[in-house]
């Protein structure tokens, strides 16, 4: 009896967790010095694309990750960085991943780089 309850226990932590993590889908590239999101799947932009090294990101597009308001609204947020020709990706909220790394060109989702 104790396995059975700790399995459907397991169950259903597991089953709060997905529906938590909402999920997305962005190609990410380095076009000509600048960074272009092009998102397919969770996203309330169709293109974007900027030249800072460093940003953060949720659906909305760039976020200030200091305004504590902006952060608890995110449905998901990752942090990301341009280093010469490599992408460095670091999940911040609901995302399956904490760090990845690619060089000029990738499809990632809520779960890492397709």
């Amino acid at each position: 009896m104790k396995k059975l309850l700790f399995i459907f226990g397991i169950v259903l932590l597991t089953s709060f967790v997905s529906i938590n993590n909402k999920s997305f889908e962005v190609k990410v590239e380095i076009v000509r010095n600048k960074v272009q999101l092009t998102p397919s799947n969770g996203f309330n932009f169709s293109l974007m694309a900027f030249t800072k090294n460093s940003v953060y990101l949720n659906e909305s597009g760039m976020i200030d990750f200091k305004n504590s308001e902006e952060v608890e609204n995110s449905d998901f947020i990752f942090k990301l960085t341009k280093q010469n020709n490599t992408i460095l990706l670091e999940g911040i909220k609901n995302t399956n991943w904490k760090d990845l790394t690619f060089k000029k060109f990738a499809v990632i989702n809520e779960s890492g780089i397709k």
